[in-house]
């Protein structure tokens, strides 16, 4: 069985299949596009998992995106980002920055090669007990100076909500 490392999995995050789970009843809006549906629901598997993705239209072959994955890990969060430095190093990818911002909440900012494009991403990672939530936006490089903000607020905004089984029911 394969396993991927967490950051490594949000390299490949853009291959990822578009899922989406969330509770019963609950609605995507997408005001800007005039729609609005309902989330897919699926039980969250025991490996990364990547539930949403949001694609912007292609430039030059690639759609800058902004992706959730949940993946498991049951280390600290600084363990996390140490073994992300790693993995980014041996791809060749450049970390601009990684800190811990608050209890249990890191913020990484990248740029590298991947796949044929110059890439920068901005994630956040959010940790609850054995499972990190990590939320990214990949654009080009040269999308970052007029999409860079927009996609920042975007992986900002996440935040996670009670489940089911928070509430045990």
């Amino acid at each position: 069985m394969i396993r991927l490392l967490p950051t490594f999995a949000l390299l490949l995050a853009a291959l990822a299949p578009n899922t989406l789970a969330a509770q019963s009843g609950a609605r995507l809006a997408f005001p800007d596009s005039g729609f609005s549906i309902e989330p897919f629901e699926a039980e969250v598997p025991e490996s990364v998992h990547t539930p949403l993705m949001m694609f912007l239209p292609s430039t030059g072959g690639f759609a800058a995106n902004v992706n959730v994955q949940i993946q498991p890990f049951e280390g600290d969060l600084q363990g996390y980002l140490d073994i992300s430095a790693g993995q980014f190093e041996d791809a060749g990818i450049e970390v601009l920055s990684s800190k811990l911002v608050s209890e249990g909440v890191a913020v990484l900012e990248y740029t590298g090669p991947l796949q044929g494009n110059d890439l920068h991403w901005y994630a956040r990672a959010i940790q609850q007990p054995g499972r990190i939530f990590l939320v990214t936006a990949s654009l080009l490089a040269e999308q970052w100076e007029e999409l860079g903000e927009k996609a920042r607020r975007c992986v900002d905004s996440f935040e996670l909500t009670a489940t089911a089984s928070d509430a045990g029911e």
